[in-house]
């Protein structure tokens, strides 16, 4: 009993692609249909405006995520950082209202003589990340930071857990 292993036949022969079957692209001719136009998008996409932020501090970190989002899709309405901030501020609402106005009323007093304002709102308007900042010292989340302060208190070492590390060479 031998068998025979079955041999594929030959394919049918096909055209040859010449400069003639290409289209001016070089790609081949597909029978008179063109190629695709170009799409191109001339409306600016619209991204939603951040929702207005309170003080509650469950809500900041959403709250300061949208204000990056809208900016990142807005760059040309923003020329300094300065303005993003007041931009910011102007989405604060009660608790966090409070707290900025006092800032915002000495960033406008002294729009024309900019040293003459106090140290905190040169922070907060001088550099977006300077209101971040703020904002979290001020209205951050409580929890978070113990946290992070009990993980650093929780690092120290004893007077005599560091004699122990150094006579024994440090393993």
């Amino acid at each position: 009993m031998s068998s025979k292993t079955p041999q594929p036949s030959n394919p049918a022969t096909t055209s040859q692609v010449t400069p003639e079957s290409t289209d001016k692209d070089g790609d081949i001719a597909m029978g008179g249909i063109e190629d695709p136009k170009e799409i191109t998008v001339t409306e600016a996409l619209k991204v939603a405006m951040p929702d207005r932020f309170t003080g509650n501090r469950q809500e900041l970190e959403t709250f300061l995520l949208q204000l990056e989002i809208y900016f990142q899709f807005n760059q040309d309405k923003f020329n300094h950082d300065a303005d993003k901030s007041v931009w910011a501020a102007s989405y604060l609402r009660g608790e966090a209202a409070k707290w900025i106005q006092p800032y915002l009323k000495n960033y406008f007093t002294n729009l024309s003589e900019p040293k003459k304002r106090l140290y905190p709102t040169q922070t907060i308007f001088g550099k977006f990340d300077g209101f971040k900042k703020e904002i979290r010292r001020v209205f951050g989340n409580i929890n978070e930071l113990r946290g992070a302060e009990s993980k650093i208190y929780g690092l120290k070492q004893t007077c005599q857990q560091s004699g122990t590390l150094w006579n024994s060479g440090g393993t």
